[in-house]
């Protein structure tokens, strides 16, 4: 009876299937579990970076148009603001509220010199210590929000050791940096800022010269050139809205090509 049952089992639950696994379909199958975890290493992956960019925005102050484009670029670009100027109070106010890091772009004599300025506005080398240092104070004060400065100007202020020392002393004071517009090859700016530990970096290329479209995107191909090759670069342009429309133009095609846009203030900290 026992051996009849057994039989009917059997007979209507076969045995299952032996499955036999080739020593082909799991390397397959690994090459296949390998390929999935490098697309996903690629995509956690950060991508290098090309270099590191600061561009700086000089001239600000004569009109709100730095307010509207300071909105309008979505990376951190710096503005440079003129001091006591009718809307340089405004101007730093609404840059800084938009996101974006302001400078005071400080006026310094240069060697010649065609245009008119009001009486003390320019730091001259013939400056007293005293007016030197109240000259600094009241551009500050105009320009609220500075995290740093750089030189309006300034081919023979930034040449004088005793004046440029005296306006260091005041920014160390005050915790700013200080970049060189590097307007003369004899700058003793550099030296100084070494030798009392200011935070410091300088202009590499300056954008628009010339006030035109391919000159300008000219000046961003050597941009791009020089950060691949040292790895930064500090550029200059200037509160005009051609040059404002390519900045915003330029910077989205360099972030593309691998390039991060940083402040100066940044750029300065990781040097």
């Amino acid at each position: 009876m026992a051996i009849a049952l057994a039989e009917a089992f059997f007979l209507f639950f076969p045995r299952p299937k032996k499955i036999t696994v080739t020593k082909e379909k799991i390397v397959v199958t690994r090459e296949k579990v390998k390929e999935k975890e490098m697309a996903v290493s690629r995509e956690i992956l950060p991508k290098p970076i090309a270099g590191h960019i600061a561009i700086i925005v000089d001239d600000c102050g004569y009109n709100l148009q730095p307010c509207e484009y300071s909105q309008k670029i979505k990376s951190p670009v710096t503005f440079s603001v003129l001091p006591n100027l009718q809307h340089s109070t405004d101007v730093a106010k609404c840059i800084h509220k938009n996101g974006k890091e302001v400078m005071l772009h400080l006026p310094m004599e240069p060697h010649y010199n065609e245009d008119k300025y009001p009486e003390n506005y320019l730091i001259k080398t013939s400056m007293s210590k005293a007016k030197i240092e109240n000259i600094l104070t009241k551009s500050l004060e105009s320009v609220p929000l500075a995290a740093g400065v750089n030189n309006h100007m300034g081919s023979k202020v930034t040449e004088d050791t005793r004046a440029m020392t005296i306006v260091f002393d005041g920014l160390k004071n005050r915790r700013l940096f200080f970049i060189d517009s590097l307007v003369t090859n004899n700058s003793v700016c550099q030296a100084i800022a070494k030798s009392k530990a200011l935070p410091f970096g300088k202009r590499g290329i300056f954008l628009d010269n010339e006030n035109n479209r391919d000159y300008i995107e000219h000046q961003f191909e050597l941009l791009a050139r020089e950060a691949r090759a040292k790895g930064y670069v500090i550029a200059i342009g200037h509160d005009r809205t051609l040059t404002l429309q390519i900045i915003q133009e330029q910077i989205q095609r360099l972030e593309k090509e691998g390039f991060k846009i940083i402040t100066v203030g940044e750029l300065i900290k990781q040097r």
